[in-house]
Parts: C-alpha cells; structure tokens; sequence
C-alpha cells in the first residue's frame, strides 16, 4: 500500500497563485466512503472562484506565450508534465484510492 498522502494548502491554485476562496474560510470535508474517515478539509470554492479558475486557462491557452511556443516547446511542456504525474503517481493513486473509497490498484 502507498503511504499516506498530506494535503498541503487550504487555498485555492488560481492563475498560478494560492489564494483563498472568495466565499471566505468555509472548507467543505472530503470524506473516504469506504471508512466514513475525514480526509481533509478544501476551500468550499464559489462560482466567482470557478469564473476565475477558467478565465485564467482560457488566458493561458490564448496568451502570446503558448501560441509562439511552437510545437517544439509544446512537446517538451507536456513532456514534462508527464514526467511530474509519473514522479507523483503513487501518491495521485492514494489521494484518488481515499476520495473514492476504492482499491489503489484501480487507480494506480
């Protein structure tokens, strides 16, 4: 079995920066079904906060840097993140095993 995984940050990653909900310091409970056990507390996230979540991808997506990237850069960004999600994969399986209340195999 994987080790456990600590939830670091109570805030929100908007635009590349963590900050708080704007609703406030109303944290929602994630809870493992499978043990009815706490996980954590996370921001309880507004539409405000969703509104900017997706107009700072929509700006990343259309933004100068990413369109003359090239394809080149492109490949080696993603490259990279692939590299990142293989690093962290057990720990990404264990936070999606108790979120889910499943087996780890299923989400390794």
């Amino acid at each position: 079995m994987a080790r456990p995984v600590t939830i670091e940050h109570n805030t929100l990653l908007i635009n590349g920066e963590w900050r708080d909900s704007s609703g406030g310091d109303e944290l929602m409970e994630l809870v493992n079904p499978a043990t009815e056990e706490v996980i954590c507390g996370v921001p309880a996230g507004t539409a405000a906060d969703i509104e900017a979540a997706a107009a700072a991808a929509k700006a990343a997506l259309q933004g100068k840097a990413w369109r003359k990237m090239g394809g080149r850069g492109r490949s080696i960004a993603l490259w990279k993140l692939a590299d990142l999600i293989e690093r962290d994969a057990d720990d990404i399986a264990m936070l999606e095993t108790v979120n889910q209340g499943k087996p780890i195999f299923e989400s390794r």
